[in-house]
């Protein structure tokens, strides 16, 4: 029940524009609350967007409305793990749509989150964005990044083609210690994938996808 309440409180946001650049570590979402009531609000310009930047120096959140903005930044030094979950309501589950949810949680135990009702190949975007912060959180952000290609967007429809994933980066001379290497963890409350620091094996942690603790193992 505690779980549930909480999900309540994260808006299910409907995706506008993505962007997963891979090879140049930067992402971009711009995002709106689900549902017609926020679409009309944002039609008289009292809605609410969401735009998300995801490079080499953290997590970036700019919530604009009516009321004003607001910024948050979480830098890669200050998370310590992400997750990645796909979710359906178990019942009567050909009315209601999938959702997907990148998260991050923060060394102080909070939790930064993406909750999206994705439509096209826009699950895949959010893969490969998942798969761009694992990297970005294994290596602290320490990373060059290029330039970003310009004009690389990906509209909402459904005929839209797969992403095109860009060639990974090459791997750093130095190699790191199979000790300094993170793990990736199952919930084993809800399953979701989670990626941890070696040394935190044998100490408690919070799900940022269920909010349950666990002993890592």
């Amino acid at each position: 029940m505690f779980y549930q309440k909480l999900v309540f409180l994260i808006p299910t946001l409907t995706i506008l524009d993505i962007n997963v650049d891979s090879a140049s570590s930067v992402a971009e979402i711009r995002a709106r609350p689900t549902g017609m009531f926020a679409f009309l609000l944002s039609l008289i310009g009292f809605g609410k967007t969401y735009n998300y930047r995801i490079d080499a120096e953290g997590w970036t959140e700019t919530t604009t409305s009516a009321s004003g903005e607001t910024h948050s930044f979480v830098p890669w030094t200050h998370i310590s793990s992400c997750v990645f979950s796909i979710s359906q309501f178990p019942i009567l589950s050909f009315l209601f749509k999938k959702k997907a949810k990148v998260a991050i949680t923060t060394d102080g135990g909070t939790a930064e989150t993406i909750l999206t009702q994705p439509s096209g190949n826009q699950l895949e975007w959010l893969k490969e964005l998942y798969e761009l912060i694992s990297t970005l959180v294994r290596e602290g952000g320490g990373v060059t990044a290029a330039a970003p290609p310009a004009g690389r967007r990906a509209p909402a429809a459904d005929h839209q083609p797969a992403p095109h994933r860009a060639p990974a980066a090459a791997p750093a001379p130095a190699v790191a210690p199979a000790s300094a290497e993170p793990k990736v963890c199952n919930c084993p409350h809800c399953n979701a994938r989670m990626r941890v620091p070696a040394n935190a094996v044998g100490k408690r942690a919070t799900c940022p996808s269920c909010q349950q603790q666990f002993q890592l193992s």
